[in-house]
């Protein structure tokens, strides 16, 4: 969903652009002939089961990695979550909000081991 919404806004974007500042300078819209592409996403691609502050999760952690890979995670605590998140955050640069980090560890503790 992320994807084809961040598809959708680049050839809007890209529909609106213009090149060079003269009367004589031909509009992007005119030399770009844009043609509608359906976009299947990989089987799998489903969002975090419900729980408490899921929306934090689907928001945050699906731009980068499945559910599956976090939901067949061992337990983990909540220091080590906290961690984990935060390494995302630091290390990976993951665009989440560091206010988000209390939602998304609680949902992950409340997640029952899968593994």
């Amino acid at each position: 969903m992320a994807r084809m919404a961040f598809l959708t806004i680049l050839l809007l974007a890209l529909g609106s652009l213009t090149f060079g500042g003269g009367a004589s300078t031909a509009r992007a819209a005119d030399a770009i002939t844009l043609k509608s592409e359906t976009i299947t996403l990989p089987p799998g691609f489903t969002p975090f089961p419900d729980g408490p502050h899921v929306a934090a999760m689907n928001q945050n952690c699906l731009m980068c990695h499945s559910a599956s890979m976090v939901l067949y995670q061992p337990k983990l605590s909540r220091a080590v979550w906290t961690k984990e998140v935060n390494k995302m955050i630091d290390t990976f640069k993951a665009p989440i909000d560091k206010s988000k980090v209390p939602e998304i560890v609680d949902y992950l503790i409340a997640l029952p081991t899968q593994k």
